[in-house]
């Protein structure tokens, strides 16, 4: 009896077929494979890609979608459309139990193009994964021979692609709505006639007050704090990653006003000296010697979001220099991830909104353990953040708010580097991570072993 073949299989069985592959490689194989495959995929063919890209996302699919559909929706000039879209994020559950419209739903793709985004995207997320885990410096504590022939690169959990995954998706909708417009964009006219996000100086001005709350209300308050840390941890392997380039770009113009520009001549050190086929792209620096604290525009950089930090990173030296100098804008951008932490204002402590503030609770502990453990806070940021045991003993009484309770202030310089909102207990049981010791303020004072 002669054995049946792809070619002979129904339709039906193709198509069931198709649902269960994961990626694009082996869809495409199998869909070239046999002419009645293609014929069934076809059929199938928007559900087909959608599944492969909720195999890539996971249970982050929703922030998927939103960071494609939020791209160009600056708050500035379209803060309705922003305000829609991120509702519409926030409370995806709740519109998919209520079966609702499916065009505001995020969970529910409208065309092929939006699935071919997902998969562009999915590439830069990829690529991030995969760097992250073959460069992350070494923790201070782990002996260095030993972190390089025995634990780079690491091998990532599925939490753990979990966390970076939503850490990536959700810095991609900040940088959409409250980020810096790319200058060199394809998208971006000659012209420069673009609505940008044009914020205000950080100050007791009223405006600033309004973009501040508006990031807050609209973002940072919606989600829970950990997922704020997860998303800091990326940003710091992206300015480990934006700034190594800084001394080739530095040392590429010195090089070229010395080649190009006469000694003696007047302003020597000016961009402008240069001869009009070497001009650089417009920028608000104006001479070398801006040149000599290029870390302080980081962050504006990583405003733009992972795609352009991606592109960056691609781009070749020549590229690398013009998207630095068109895209450099200011040396503090809130309110993007950095030195103030989003979820401690100076004048009060801000609430938790829906859905974040299901945390809210003098239980707030009990909440969290009865969730999938991929939307638990990470045992590093227990640890180093919220652990009862070290907190300081006003951290400890009985039903203290959630915001109250965790150390906003020393990630940043304890652990974003290492990534500690990113691991699991294995993780941190192999690196044998020490716990922080705390002064009275219940802040982390220095690490202990």
């Amino acid at each position: 009896m002669a054995r049946p073949t792809l070619e002979g299989l129904p339709a039906e069985l193709h198509i069931q077929i198709l649902f269960q592959i994961d990626d694009l490689s082996s869809l495409k194989s199998i869909v070239h494979s046999s002419p009645k495959f293609h014929q069934s995929y076809l059929i199938v063919r928007k559900k087909v890609l959608f599944s492969i890209a909720r195999s890539i996302y996971g249970p982050h699919i929703n922030d998927a979608v939103v960071a494609i559909r939020t791209r160009g929706l600056y708050i500035q000039h379209y803060k309705q459309e922003a305000i829609a879209m991120l509702d519409a994020w926030r409370r995806n559950e709740e519109i998919k139990a209520l079966n609702l419209t499916p065009s505001i739903r995020t969970d529910i793709l409208k065309n092929i193009e939006e699935v071919m985004e997902l998969f562009h995207l999915a590439k830069i997320l990829g690529f991030f994964l995969a760097d992250y885990a073959k460069t992350l410096p070494r923790p201070e504590w782990i002996d260095q021979d030993k972190w390089a022939t025995e634990m780079i690169p690491i091998e990532l959990s599925d939490t753990e692609k979990y966390r970076l995954t939503r850490a990536f998706c959700r810095l991609q909708i900040m940088s959409n709505v409250f980020g810096h417009v790319d200058a060199l964009s394809k998208e971006t006219p000659e012209s420069w006639v673009i609505p940008r996000n044009e914020w205000p100086t950080l100050g007791i001005y009223e405006p600033y007050l309004d973009f501040r709350q508006d990031a807050y209300l609209l973002f940072w308050g919606v989600v829970p704090l950990w997922e704020y840390d997860e998303m800091g941890c990326l940003v710091a392997y992206m300015r480990r990653k934006i700034s190594s380039f800084y001394k080739e770009i530095r040392d590429g113009i010195h090089d070229l006003i010395e080649r190009n520009v006469p000694k003696g001549t007047w302003g020597r050190e000016w961009f402008e000296t240069l001869p009009e086929e070497f001009n650089l792209p417009y920028t608000r620096l104006s001479s070398v010697e801006n040149l000599e604290d290029m870390d302080s525009y980081t962050d504006c950089l990583i405003s733009m979001g992972p795609t352009f930090v991606y592109r960056f990173l691609q781009a070749s030296p020549l590229l690398k220099r013009d998207l630095f100098l068109a895209n450099v804008d200011s040396t503090l951008f809130e309110p993007y991830i950095g030195e103030i932490n989003p979820f401690h204002f100076d004048w009060e402590k801000s609430p938790l909104l829906y859905p974040a503030d299901r945390f809210a609770v003098p239980n707030y502990v009990e909440v969290w353990e009865k969730l999938p453990i991929v939307e638990q806070p990470s045992p590093g940021w227990k640890k180093l953040q919220w652990d009862p045991e070290d907190l300081h003993a006003a951290y400890q009484i009985p039903g203290v708010p959630i915001i109250d309770s965790v150390d906003l202030y020393s990630p940043n310089e304890f652990g974003w580097e290492w990534g500690h909102a990113i691991w699991d207990e294995g993780r941190l049981e192999q690196w044998k991570v020490p716990i922080p010791r705390r002064g009275q303020n219940g802040q982390a004072d220095a690490i202990s072993s």
